[in-house]
């Protein structure tokens, strides 16, 4: 009882300290069966979950496992005096919020490590527990790269067969929900609880006096009109360059219309271009259906603004995503019109330290006659997945933690969204609307999803530019067949798959 009172003054306590912070989230509706995201929908009632109002587990442990380490350390749990930050403060309340609605306590194990290894503690771990029969973790919190290359192993509940989860409420993705589901069989979840999932989301930033003097019209309205292209933004950035130190050679000490990289300044068109490796039949049953004729066209578009264009500064691939570093640094330091990067990009020191001010916008379209902007999330963002380890009889209270976590991040999402990126280092109303067309519109393909079950059909947009070769037609030729086995071995592992 003591406990429970000390948490409810420090609620309390927190809550008083940042009211002034508190602001409304915009509503959004669900945009149909095609799996694209919707905001969190704004509801009258007291909590966007329909679990009980009388559900308590009387205090038990509920177990996490996540990573200490990079951009994950706080996005599930925060130490409870560390709230000086708006976004942390949040992610605690949420905590408090979470283990108090349900009866539960939230203990979260974080595993040090970094680089590539480290992304894999996660899965790691929950397969040597369930090796060793044991039941020591609940729910783990890791990257989808590394949680997908494991996904065939069985160390996961099919979320569709876990109680108190709906699937279909706004705080989850449903694209991801829709992408990643195969033979009706879902092995983890994102969205509101994530911040990864915002964070990582990729973008166009623009440097807004650069734009102003090279008489550019206004960016914000041409997102607004469709007419952000790629070749739109080809005809103002192929010519913008200025040498820095009379080298004659493209390096750092230039000035150029677009900053990018041939690796993750590549891997956006997936979404932006509308490229899907694998679609859905009218029935549900993934298909290997790629348009050869787009893909080829694309790669020639992409080719020649990258290779063939003075204004564009394609930075060589480093350890680290070190790339988009030195793209950030280049662009604070007024070097680029425009830049290819995630949206972490505003949380990096380079950014925050600008002068100049800088604009957001989406990944242009492929060309005027497509509908939609769409956004592409790094794979190093977060998913949530639930051991196969945990027993039935405790199935659905771990499925009730993981829910009502989901639930409660409505205030995670809104301060990072909303006071992070919106306003805390560019405050302008246009930029929001930018940001409200970059998440509610994110779009990863299950061939991206489960690329390293695929032969890490990820890398192969970024392989054919780093090459310079628009032959997608030969290349495909070649890889079709050993894309479409694979999918079916997926297909097959998830037959056999009991949890």
């Amino acid at each position: 009882m003591k406990k429970n009172v000390m948490r409810l003054l420090s609620v309390l306590l927190v809550v008083l300290m940042t009211l002034p912070l508190v602001i409304a989230c915009k509503d959004t509706s669900n945009e149909g069966n095609n799996g694209e995201n919707s905001g969190p929908a704004q509801t009258d009632d007291k909590h966007r979950d329909d679990l009980p109002e009388d559900m308590d587990f009387g205090g038990e442990d509920i177990n996490f496992l996540s990573r200490s380490f990079d951009w994950y350390v706080n996005e599930l749990t925060v130490e409870s005096g560390d709230t000086s930050d708006i976004v942390d403060a949040a992610v605690w309340r949420r905590q408090m919020n979470v283990e108090q609605r349900i009866g539960i306590n939230m203990v979260n194990t974080m595993l040090d490590g970094d680089g590539t290894d480290g992304y894999a503690l996660v899965t790691n771990a929950i397969r040597e527990e369930i090796l060793a029969g044991t039941n020591d973790y609940d729910i783990g919190v890791n990257n989808l790269s590394r949680v997908f290359e494991t996904v065939t192993e069985g160390l996961f509940w099919n979320m569709n067969k876990v109680p108190n989860v709906d699937l279909s409420k706004s705080y989850y993705s449903q694209n991801f929900n829709y992408t990643s589901t195969i033979e009706g069989k879902q092995f983890a979840v994102t969205g509101d609880a994530a911040l990864t999932f915002i964070k990582f989301a990729f973008a166009t930033f623009f440097n807004r006096n650069m734009a102003e003097n090279q008489k550019i019209p206004d960016l914000y309205q041409t997102v607004l009109n469709g007419d952000w292209t790629f070749e739109y933004q080809g005809t103002l950035v192929k010519d913008l360059y200025t040498d820095g130190n009379t080298n004659s050679k493209k390096d750092e000490s230039d000035t150029f219309g677009l900053l990018t990289n041939s690796v993750l300044g590549v891997d956006p068109y997936w979404s932006a271009f509308d490229l899907p490796l694998i679609t859905k039949n009218a029935a549900g049953k993934a298909e290997v259906t790629v348009n050869v004729d787009k893909m080829t066209n694309s790669l020639k578009m992409i080719n020649q603004l990258f290779w063939q264009s003075r204004g564009v500064y394609v930075a060589p691939h480093v350890s680290n995503d070190g790339e988009l570093e030195t793209a950030a640094q280049m662009f604070a330091a007024d070097q680029g019109l425009f830049m290819t990067n995630r949206l972490y990009a505003c949380e990096t020191e380079a950014l925050r330290n600008m002068e100049s001010l800088y604009g957001i916008i989406p990944m242009p379209k492929f060309e005027k006659a497509q509908e939609q902007y769409y956004s592409y999330c790094h794979d190093l963002m977060s998913v949530y997945v639930i051991s196969a380890a945990v027993p039935e009889a405790r199935l659905a209270m771990v499925g009730a933690a993981l829910e009502c976590l989901f639930s409660e991040s409505l205030e995670c999402r809104t301060k990072l969204f909303e006071e992070a990126l919106k306003v805390k280092y560019q405050s302008t109303e246009k930029t929001g609307q930018m940001l409200d067309i970059i998440i509610d519109h994110m779009k990863l393909d299950t061939g991206i999803i489960y690329s390293r079950c695929l032969g890490r059909t990820i890398v192969m947009l970024r392989d054919m530019v780093q090459k310079r070769s628009s032959s997608w037609a030969g290349f495909w030729k070649m890889n079709v067949g050993a894309v479409t086995k694979q999918l079916g071995d997926i297909e097959e592992s998830f037959k056999k798959i009991k949890t």
